[in-house]
């Protein structure tokens, strides 16, 4: 029986990409009863259709060896590759509501691959094509990115990432006041952890959150306080102290 020819088809897929290997052998007067696959040479399957999304990444020997029903017998071996999938690494600190934040990949490829495309995509689904870029995040709480990594050889993998962003802290300082021309005032302010009141002038202790302030009449002062809360998170805060006109007897 001349006419028996076993193939196979089969092409090159990345690691863990579902992927068949299609048996086309032909037999012109008998019916192939008998498959074994063999990858590397060890046997593989017996079906007639097999899948090899099993197989980590490299260069594989794939022989079909088949037999009909007429008694017919032979084989044939192929070469296939299985591509490595992008490994996704990042470095990403736990940002302040409304601050810049460093987004950083560091995803990595078994070589020879390379890895040309790196995207992330925000909570508001926008997505950015870059390793390292800076973006905000308006909304304090679990925030979820997703990093995407894409191969030379058309592999990708992803990542969803969720991060905590520390609420921005709210400071309520004294408001603008106006005091008599031999008084002074204590100043307060709260919200935070620690303060610095600018400029320092007049004040008693310009790294505290009620520091006495004693201005030279009749100027006016403004000042502005930064806050710093235990997640590093500030905001700032001013307020004016003004003086009444000074009484003439």
């Amino acid at each position: 029986y001349p006419l028996f020819k076993p193939d196979f088809t089969i092409s090159n897929t990345c690691f863990e990409t579902p992927s068949s290997i299609a048996d086309k052998t032909t037999s012109t007067y008998g019916k192939t009863i008998f498959w074994d696959w063999i990858v590397n040479g060890q046997t593989f399957s017996n079906t007639k259709n097999v899948s090899y999304d099993k197989l980590l990444a490299g260069s594989y020997n794939i022989q079909l060896k088949v037999r009909d029903d007429k008694g017919c017998f032979d084989s044939i071996s192929k070469q296939v590759t299985v591509y490595p999938k992008p490994n996704i690494k990042y470095t990403i600190p736990n940002p302040c509501q409304f601050e810049q934040v460093q987004l950083e990949c560091k995803s990595t490829v078994s070589a020879p691959a390379t890895i040309i495309t790196n995207t992330w995509v925000l909570p508001n689904g926008t997505r950015i094509n870059s390793c390292n870029t800076t973006t905000s995040f308006n909304t304090a709480g679990i925030n979820n990115l997703k990093l995407i990594a894409l191969t030379d050889n058309g592999c990708a993998d992803s990542m969803n990432i969720p991060i905590t962003i520390f609420p921005k802290p709210v400071l309520n300082v004294t408001p603008n006041t106006k005091i008599c021309y031999d008084k002074n005032i204590q100043l307060n302010v709260t919200g935070a952890v620690n303060y610095t009141w600018t400029p320092n002038q007049f004040l008693s202790n310009d790294k505290i959150s009620n520091p006495i302030c004693s201005p030279n009449y009749p100027n006016s002062i403004t000042y502005e306080v930064k806050g710093i809360d235990a997640n590093g998170c500030s905001d700032s805060a001013t307020t004016t102290i003004s003086f009444f006109t000074k009484p003439f007897i």
